[in-house]
């Protein structure tokens, strides 16, 4: 075997700058194997590979570099065999442990046509009359799906679901939209009928089970059913979750509750009278008929009043609900309205800048834990 090279120092090898490569290993004065004496010919296999491989130019790839794209393709198409295999394994066990896993995809595929038909013609006003009605057709389907399996009281109470009734309501229709407040209030009636308050119970926990996603849902019922049918929002939706001083006290006290109750409060097109209610349940003790107590009532026991506001704001403390809208702060200030009004307010604001700070020390040393 011979490679072009320049001559050794020695002078061997042919005259045309050629050199014979000894296929021996080499040996050392006693006999012995020298160390690494097979280098050179392995790093010469390897440089007439690459050779091999450059030396088509722009023709036909090589051997070599045929075998290693077939090798590439085959792990490409074992990774996708596995990863398939890993998503029929859990398709396979959502099955065994969720009996409406059909249903949900059913839903999710739906939902994921609309968004994307949504997006795809925002840019384009020439088939905004196409588009409408491809989005109601989709949306009539998701409604249908969710009336005929679970209802839609109960899909509010998980993520997936709240973000399907919050998109229905807002791509939907006139028509759809009543649909859909009718349907909360049929299954409120329903419920009332049969199991005292379930549809209010429903409600609830889609807001304190239901977390964030649950509050939102409802918060975009409330401000498209006031645009779309007002009479029926209060009734399906504002009347049942506050009109009843259980559900209100045990909403305040929750984090997700409390701030679902501010919102409520400073929204300005749910009727005043519901804006009332909330804070009058918070601010005075249940003992009280909530009728009777107005600003101009003079014979309220003040001292009972007081007792039961700076018990609510130590649970606001220690609920860290201090950062959750206006409805607390108002809390806070009339408590020490009331104070002034017995004539200890000095010692009520102590307390509550005690508390305040006591409470503001434990959230900064909460929240620095969890960051």
């Amino acid at each position: 075997m011979v490679y072009k090279g320049r001559q050794s120092s020695s002078g061997g090898g042919g005259s045309d700058g050629t050199r014979t490569m000894s296929t021996k290993k080499g040996i050392n004065k006693n006999g012995g194997h020298v160390k690494g004496g097979n280098s050179k010919k392995k790093s010469f296999v390897k440089s007439m590979a690459k050779h091999d491989d450059h030396d088509d130019g722009g023709g036909e790839p090589s051997s070599t570099t045929r075998r290693r794209s077939t090798k590439v393709k085959d792990n490409t198409s074992i990774e996708a065999s596995v990863s398939q295999q890993r998503r029929v394994i859990k398709e396979k066990a959502i099955r065994k442990h969720d009996p409406n896993w059909e249903d949900r995809r059913r839903l999710n595929r739906l939902y994921s046509t609309l968004i994307n038909n949504t997006r795809n013609n925002d840019d384009d006003d020439t088939t905004s009359t196409s588009s409408s009605k491809k989005k109601s057709d989709i949306v009539d389907d998701m409604l249908k799906e969710m009336i005929s399996t679970k209802g839609i009281n109960n899909y509010i109470l998980n993520h997936a679901g709240s973000r399907i009734v919050q998109a229905c309501m807002k791509y939907g229709t006139t028509e759809q939209r009543k649909r859909i407040l009718t349907t909360l209030s049929t299954s409120s009636s329903t419920t009332t009928t049969t199991s005292g308050d379930g549809s209010r119970k429903e409600l609830e926990d889609a807001i304190l089970q239901g977390k964030a996603y649950g509050m939102l849902a409802i918060e975009r019922l409330i401000s498209y059913g006031i645009k779309t049918d007002k009479k029926l929002t209060i009734e399906s939706i504002i009347k049942p979750l506050l009109g009843d001083r259980n559900t209100v006290e045990r909403l305040f006290i929750h984090r997700v509750g409390c701030r679902f109750l501010s919102t409520m409060y400073t929204n300005t097109k749910i009727p005043s009278q519901y804006r009332r209610r909330i804070f009058t349940i918070v601010s005075n003790p249940p003992s009280s008929d909530i009728k009777v107590i107005s600003d101009e009532d003079d014979d309220v026991d003040n001292k009972k009043v007081l007792e039961h506001r700076m018990k609510v704001c130590r649970k606001a403390v220690d609920k860290e609900l201090l950062d959750n809208g206006a409805l607390v702060h108002k809390l806070f200030l009339s408590t020490l309205e009331v104070s002034d009004t017995i004539g200890n307010t000095d010692d009520i604001i102590k307390e509550l800048l005690l508390l305040t700070n006591e409470g503001a020390t434990r959230y900064y040393h909460n929240n620095k834990n969890y960051s």
